[in-house]
């Protein structure tokens, strides 16, 4: 199983990685592939969309598997996790629905010309 995250360098599968707290690729929950699948499936190639569709896909399977699991003092209930991963996605989702264009690409100027540059594309976004 394959799976990358780059925050240095981040593609829309890294936000989604973000989002969905699985940013460590030594013990993924969720293969490149798969996330790739979730974000094909979201409008617009959406990162929180995407993210959404990988919490509930994950939602389903700790409501299914896990059940209630108690060990010593401690228990562990699935359907509680399925719970709040399902409202995470939905916390996702509504975000989507009030500003689909929140996640944007931004300019980050890394010396002068390139701080000239961003001003003057500021400055022509405005004119439009």
């Amino acid at each position: 199983m394959v799976a990358t995250y780059s925050p240095d360098n981040p593609s829309v599968r890294d936000y989604v990685r973000l989002l969905i707290g699985d940013t460590d690729t030594n013990n993924a929950t969720f293969s490149d592939a798969e996330l790739d699948m979730f974000l094909n499936s979201a409008i617009d190639y959406d990162a929180r969309l995407g993210a959404a569709a990988a919490l509930e896909s994950l939602a389903s399977k700790y409501a299914m598997a896990v059940g209630v699991v108690k060990i010593l003092d401690v228990t562990a209930d699935g359907s509680k996790v399925a719970a709040e991963l399902r409202a995470r996605a939905a916390e996702l989702r509504r975000q989507y629905e009030e500003d689909p264009e929140a996640f944007d690409v931004i300019e980050w100027p890394t010396g002068d010309f390139a701080q000239r540059e961003r001003l003057e594309d500021e400055f022509l976004r405005k004119l439009t």
